[in-house]
């Protein structure tokens, strides 16, 4: 059991790395690839608006879909490499209403991965008495690898084949998620309580810390989106 439990971690640690250098590709450096493109500052918020859309509806879609035939490994494999193929769509496309609806269709596969993903090691890591924090660690890790590589390649390849590397990142990732252990059958039991948690709408101090959270991630799009053309 020990064992099992260990591998199950380690595999789980090497999907976030994978998962997260992807991510530390895309973050700094979609916005650098986009305006390569030819796209200007308001274009290129546009289509970096596109994903915090998408995720509305694809993230509770997706989900639910894993949950309704509790497939969280299989629905996180095959996001994984629809995502390979809708970016590497994207490395193709020029006009601003193509790049826009790949995107639109990239983010669809790639934004629900992240909370798959925490869905999938909250179980996992549970029924194997792991702890969380020491297999996340690895994501926040090798999401500065993933910056900082890119970066050094970024001195040597021309800035409109950044894409190619974000297809590269999202293919480890494809095949880190290949390489996750199956999951014991069951779903994890609803924690008592979760019935009354719309009570938290009406604490204003949740509601302070939810719009304060959210101003924060606010001025982190600007930051995101604008510090390294900047």
């Amino acid at each position: 059991m020990r064992l099992a439990g260990t591998t199950f971690a380690w595999r789980l640690a090497g999907y976030y790395a994978a998962l997260f250098m992807a991510l530390g590709v895309q973050v700094p450096f979609l916005p650098v690839w986009l305006a390569a493109k030819g796209l200007d500052a308001a274009p290129v918020g546009v289509v970096l608006a596109i994903p915090m859309v998408v995720r509305l509806f694809a993230i509770p879609l997706i989900t639910r879909v894993a949950d309704r035939h509790d497939a969280l490994r299989a629905v996180i494999v095959g996001a994984s490499a629809a995502s390979i193929f809708s970016y590497g769509a994207l490395g193709f496309a020029s006009s601003l209403l193509a790049i826009a609806l790949i995107f639109a269709v990239a983010s669809s596969f790639y934004t629900p991965l992240m909370p798959l993903a925490d869905a999938y090691a909250l179980r996992g890591l549970r029924a194997h008495a792991r702890s969380y924090g020491p297999v996340r660690l690895w994501g926040s890790v090798a999401f500065i690898a993933g910056s900082l590589a890119a970066g050094l390649l970024l001195d040597v390849i021309p800035p409109r084949h950044l894409i190619w590397i974000m297809v590269a990142a999202l293919l480890i990732t494809a095949a880190a998620a290949c390489a996750l252990a199956p999951l014991a059958g069951g779903r994890m039991a609803a924690p008592a309580g979760l019935a009354r948690a719309h009570g938290f709408l009406r604490d204003s101090r949740f509601v302070a810390v939810t719009v304060g959270a959210g101003l924060i991630q606010a001025s982190h799009a600007v930051l995101y989106g604008f510090v390294t053309l900047q």
